[in-house]
């Protein structure tokens, strides 16, 4: 009993200290250990006494023994289970989104997991919440594996707080819990990413990335976008915001501000490594708002930002996600992305200038493409509606290659209706048309526009037609017709194929028009038979465009006629009569009265002034001239031509198209003539003689300026070995009484020769025959005069005559004075009035850069006033040593009376105009100022061919010879032009290293004749270029150069040619050569130059490109292979082939006519790709026909190698067969007609193809 009665005392004690300790929070979560353990707890209901040491004991086993009752091991067949004893199902007890005051039930079934019958029991939960709940569920005792239990937990909050706890239970195998969760409404939010990466973008493309927000929370909420990147987004309007969709209005706005194609044309704005600025707007975001975007519970929504860049440049930001709620922490988007530049633009020039182009003309230039793509795209230009009549592109549309260009050649082909266009500027003329070239794939559009000045070609004549009415056959008349240039260019213009009765004046009737500019030409008329002319004369321009001129007149014969209408007088000086004879002759069968009216101040008098003719007879005529000084007065208005004098002469009367019609320019009725001319009225009485004697004095003055009018102006010349002299012509009117024309003329020609004038430096010198016999008196015999003075130098000898310093004491006193000789002939009134005009200038002309000219100066001292003979010295003071003039012959120490000369030198180095002054210095103190003048020029040499080659420039010209046979020749005339004002010569020489190769003789295949030359100024030498080659080669060159002018000017000028042993040949410039001895590839697959001629490919061999150069005399080859790379099915590549036919230059080989065929080309062949065109033609003599080789795979290839990634060969052997042309010298036709030889040759066309994995590349 002792015993079992310890024991429930022991129960009794832990009972008490159990309830002592209810309270604490480890009683759960420590289980009956733990609340053994605190039996010293804090929180005590009632006061308890502390157990003694024997109490602990018994305590202490009392504890081992309830340990042991509760929790028991379970062993079945001899293993023990462990782990949870229940499994609940679901396996957390969870209350989501409460709200206080509502009820929430939830049931889990609780499961035995043991390995056989287990009993549980549910332990409170704590006491904060342990109100909270309800549970409930059927009493069980012990349960059987396996079996379950529904338990039913009711759950009604009272705080708004979360409750994460453990619903605590105790099995017979130990304790368990079941997690329990009550949570209340909040908000969850996560984002998909934390970096936003656009990767690379185009410039004008766009690229999109989503970010989803999502909020599985059971509140909503809403955030704001902050961060730098805001300053790259585009804002959306304050008001009337619209949602866009698909975001392509932002886009465009983006190409609207930065320019649109204009930004893709010019590039790059800022490097890749450089950061964007802010004023580049550059990201989209939707929706457009940034501010209180909602997020609704328990969903998602989508943020997009579109990245469009519109310049090069790194985009590395971010942005903050700001959340109204509280307890949602901030998140930050990182945002990268770069802007790269668009692949294809236009390159080096953006604006295409035509210049200035004339209607109905066609201009050619190029626009220049360039990829810095990784793949090939396709590009097409697009002309405006309106402009396709006048602009197109070859090609219309074209592939461009990685990391290559591509050209379109602009074709432009204005007329007079361009001016409708809204593209042209009627003030200035100008046309811009842009140009948008549509590039596939390429979201930014890139232009370039097209510039030219459209004019017309048009030249306006005034008058329209020229009517000269009636003219005597013996005389001409003269008519001013006005040219107008309308166009914006200068142009050239001429009179050609003018008929023998028609002259032009000025010039021939030649002219060059700048722009807008008038000329003036004078038509005369020439008549030679008495009848009506009505035709047409003919202008033509450098433009070839010709314009027909309407001409009228009448030819009408005079009843008089002089002997010669021309009266040439022998020259004479000042003060001398001059007078000749000529014959008045009565062609007509009645008597003709005739008078003559000479202008009074023209120093010509004629004898009889008036007399009668009989029928067939003759009146001789004196004719006499004085030169006196008045005659040298200023002259009056322009020379007046004879229609002008026929016009404006009382008795011409009538009015020329120069007068308003029905009005006359002076008037009618001759002055000493009464009633000739006038109003009919009865016959003569004295009151009609008074009133034409009112007429005369009130027309005289106008009559006398009329007869001035029939004077020419003074004009100066000079003749080799002849002094200068002034001349004139004068019209001398002889009026015929009765005869419809009214008067005849007779042109007198005089000449005045000036003498030689030497400068008086002390005592003035009042007459020409003082200044001679001073000059006479003071001179020695032996001294050489002005009139004697020895012929200089060729070239111009000028001089100027010095003024001594009236300052300096030393020249009055000395007699002996430094004189130049000067020809004065600016002005012959100067010598009237005893006052020379000094010579200011010598003109050296134009002259060539780095070419000489001379120019001596002589110099002669004279004595004056019976002075001593003393010696003079010159000296010349320093030209500029940089400038193109130099002293060649200082001039020298001289005696009164001697001579000596000073050459001067002009040297350009450039082309401009160079003034100096040069000053010669004399001892006496007299200083001689010259201006030197003269002009610079480069040297131009213009090269005109009939067969200009495409890659011909200024300063290189390629001229492809052709083929010829063998020991002959082929030539062409070539024409050296030269437009300087100056000889130019020239020379070609062959630069030995690029000829290849040489005639067997060692000379040069190639030759011009003439190789050198001088080439006048203005005019051209035909140059007869020579191919004869004396062996059979196929690319026979050389390459010459062209000096001409300078030792640094020079043109480039390129030759090649083929030879050929027999007629008919085979050529394959883009073929393999195979050795014939060895069968071995000697060359390299014949890759075609970009924009060449497979025919010029000569010119630009080398010898590596060309092993058989020097394998001796050229063996053609009979075998030619030809490869064909085609990256897929449906490529095609092609080769091109030449026969030709050479004629010989022999009369004796008559040219043979041939043809050729391939045979050997198989339907499988075919069938593979391989196709020729065309398989047969004739090649007539001197004839050559180009074949077209090509192969385009075909999905046939495919099955004979299934296996793909591998490249596919195909082979092809076909014979080409040429027959006929001329034999080779000296081997036998196969032909016994003498039909000509036949050569068989193999082409192996081989065909490469690689084989596409599927869905690869």
């Amino acid at each position: 009993m002792g015993p079992a009665r310890g024991d429930d005392d022991v129960t009794v004690q832990q009972d008490r200290i159990a309830r002592a300790v209810h309270s604490a929070k480890e009683t759960r979560r420590t289980g009956y250990d733990d609340i053994l353990d605190n039996a010293n707890g804090e929180a005590k209901m009632y006061p308890v006494a502390l157990p003694s040491k024997l109490e602990q004991q018994y305590m202490a086993a009392a504890r081992a023994r309830q340990k042991d009752n509760i929790l028991q091991k379970q062993i079945v067949w001899g293993k023990e289970f462990q782990g949870t004893a229940f499994v609940a199902k679901p396996d957390v007890i969870r209350f989501k989104d409460f709200d206080v005051g509502k009820v929430y039930t939830r049931k889990i079934t609780l499961t035995n997991s043991s390995y056989t019958f287990n009993a549980f029991k549910l332990l409170p939960l704590k006491d904060e919440f342990r109100d909270f709940f309800e549970i409930s569920f059927p009493l069980q005792g012990a349960m059987s594996a396996g079996t379950s239990v529904v338990i039913t937990i009711t759950f009604q909050p009272k705080v708004n707080e979360d409750i994460i706890d453990v619903l605590p239970a105790l099995a017979q195998t130990g304790p368990f819990s079941i997690p329990l969760v009550c949570t209340t409404k909040k908000v969850a939010i996560e984002v998909s990413d934390k970096r936003v990466s656009f990767g690379q973008v185009v410039l004008a493309e766009s690229m999109s990335r989503t970010i989803t927000i999502v909020n599985k929370g059971a509140l909503p909420t809403t955030f704001d976008i902050v961060g730098d990147a805001l300053q790259y987004f585009v804002m959306p309007p304050e008001e009337n915001e619209e949602e866009d969709d698909d975001g392509g209005d932002a886009m465009d706005d983006v190409l609207n501000s930065t320019g649109g194609s204009q930004l893709g044309v010019s590039g790059v704005v800022l490097s890749e490594d450089e950061p964007l600025e802010p004023e580049h707007k550059c990201l989209t975001l939707k929706p457009k708002h940034f501010t209180e975007i909602d997020v609704p519970a328990r969903s998602q929504i989508r943020l997009t930002m579109v990245f469009h860049p519109t310049v090069v440049s790194t985009l590395d930001t971010y942005v903050l996600l700001r959340f109204a709620d509280s307890f949602t922490p901030d998140h930050t988007l990182f945002l990268d992305a770069l802007g790269v530049d668009i692949p294809v633009f236009v390159d080096r020039r953006n604006v295409i200038d035509m210049e200035c182009c004339y209607f109905d003309t066609l201009y050619r230039d190029v626009a220049v493409l360039r990829s810095r793509g990784k793949t090939s795209m396709r590009c097409a230009p697009i002309v405006p509606p309106e402009m396709k009549k006048y602009l197109q592109f070859v090609p219309k549309m074209g592939f461009i290659q990685p990391g290559k260009t591509i050209d379109f050649q602009a074709k432009f082909v204005p007329d007079s209706s361009i001016k409708q266009v809204k593209f042209y500027d009627a003030e200035t003329h100008e046309l811009r048309v842009p140009i948008q070239v549509d590039v596939q794939g390429q979201a930014m559009p890139i232009s370039f526009t097209i510039r030219a000045l459209v004019t017309t070609s048009l030249l306006a004549f005034d008058p329209p037609s020229l009517d000269f009415g009636p003219a005597n056959i013996r005389e001409g008349i003269k008519l001013p017709v006005c040219i107008t240039n309308q166009s914006l260019l200068p142009q050239e213009l001429g009179f050609i194929g003018l008929p023998p009765e028609i002259s032009v004046t000025p010039h021939m009737g030649f002219a060059s028009l700048l722009p807008g500019e008038s000329t003036n030409f004078d038509v005369e008329f020439h008549p030679t038979q008495c009848k009506e002319y009505n035709f047409q004369i003919r202008v033509k321009t450098n433009r070839n465009e010709e314009y027909a001129l309407p001409i009228q007149g009448l030819g009408k014969v005079a009843p008089l006629r002089f002997s010669e209408s021309v009266l040439q007088l022998k020259r004479c000086s000042f003060g001398e009569i001059l007078s000749s004879t000529v014959l008045l002759h009565n062609t007509s069968k009645t008597s003709q009265i005739f008078s003559f009216d000479v202008p009074k101040s023209c120093g010509v008098t004629v004898r009889p002034v008036c007399s009668r003719i009989a029928p067939g007879g003759s009146e001789p005529v004196l004719v006499e001239f004085c030169a006196r000084p008045e005659l040298f007065e200023p002259p009056q208005s322009a020379v007046a031509s004879r229609v002008a004098t026929r016009e404006n002469t009382p008795a011409a009367g009538k009015s020329r198209s120069n007068t308003p019609k029905g009005k006359s320019n002076t008037p009618k009725g001759k002055p000493g003539k009464p009633g000739k001319g006038t109003p009919s009225t009865p016959s003569s009485t004295l009151h009609q003689e008074q009133d034409l004697k009112v007429q005369q004095l009130t027309f005289e003055a106008e009559l006398e300026r009329q007869r001035q009018e029939l004077c020419e102006s003074w004009q100066k010349s000079v003749e080799n070995g002849e002094p200068f002299s002034f001349h004139r012509g004068i019209q001398v009117p002889c009026y015929i009484k009765g005869w419809e024309l009214q008067a005849i003329f007779l042109e007198v020609r005089v000449a005045v020769l000036l003498p030689t004038f030497v400068a008086e430096l002390e005592t003035p010198v009042t007459s020409a025959a003082e200044l001679q016999a001073k000059e006479a008196a003071e001179t020695p015999k032996e001294a050489p005069t002005p009139s004697k003075k020895p012929a200089a130098k060729k070239g111009a000898k000028q001089s100027i005559a010095p003024t001594p310093d009236p300052t300096d004491g030393a020249s009055k006193a000395d007699a002996n004075q430094l004189e130049m000789v000067v020809r004065d002939y600016t002005d012959p009134q100067a010598y009237l009035k005893k006052n020379i005009t000094q010579l200011q200038a010598i003109h050296f002309g134009d002259v060539p850069s780095g070419k000489s000219v001379t120019r001596v100066i002589t110099i002669r001292h004279i004595k004056q006033n019976g002075g001593s003979f003393g010696r003079a010295t010159l000296t010349v003071q320093p030209l500029d040593p940089f400038g193109p003039y130099s002293i060649i012959k200082p001039p020298e120490t001289i005696a009164p009376g001697e001579i000596c000369e000073m050459v001067i030198q002009f040297k350009p180095n450039s082309e401009a105009t160079f003034q100096q002054q040069l000053n010669v210095v004399s001892s006496t103190h007299q200083v001689l100022t010259v201006k030197l003048i003269g002009r610079g020029l480069w040297p131009t040499l213009q090269i005109e061919t009939s067969v200009p080659h495409p890659r011909d420039t200024d300063s290189e010209m390629y001229f492809n010879m052709g083929s010829t046979l063998a020991g002959e020749f082929v030539e062409r005339q070539i024409v050296f032009r030269n437009p300087c004002s100056f000889d130019l010569p020239f020379e070609v020489v062959f630069q030995a290293d690029t000829i290849e190769p040489h005639n067997w003789n060692g000379l040069v295949p190639f030759s011009l004749t003439p190789y050198t030359s001088v080439i006048p100024k203005g005019e051209s030498v035909t140059v007869t270029v020579a191919f004869s080659p004396d062996h059979a080669y196929e690319h026979y060159r050389a390459t010459a150069d062209l000096f001409f002018g300078r030792e640094d000017s020079k043109k480039t000028l390129r030759f090649a040619g083929s030879s050929w042993n027999q007629g008919m040949y085979l050529s394959c410039p883009t073929g393999l050569n195979v050795n014939a001895t060895n069968d071995v590839l000697v060359g390299r697959p014949g890759q075609a130059i970009e924009g060449l001629n497979p025919e010029d490919i000569a010119f630009f061999r080398t010898e590596m490109e060309d092993p058989f150069l020097h394998l001796g005399d050229f063996v053609h080859q009979s075998r030619y292979i030809l490869e064909f790379y085609c990256e897929s099915v449906g490529d095609t590549t092609s080769h091109v082939l030449f026969f030709g036919n050479n004629k010989s230059n022999d009369p004796k080989r008559a040219g043979v006519g041939g043809e050729y065929y391939f045979d050997g080309l198989t339907d499988q062949d075919q069938k593979y790709g391989f196709k020729i065109d065309p398989l047969r033609s004739p090649v007539e003599v001197g004839g050559k026909r180009q074949v077209t080789v090509s192969f385009t795979p075909t999905p046939a290839i495919l099955s004979t190698m299934p296996v793909s990634g591998i490249t596919v060969t195909c082979v092809a052997n076909i014979k080409c067969v040429l027959k006929g042309g001329l034999p080779a010298l000296g081997s036998a036709t196969t032909d016994p007609k003498g039909g000509g030889t036949e050569s068989v040759y193999t082409l192996v066309l081989k065909g490469f193809v690689k084989v596409k994995a599927p869905g690869g590349s």
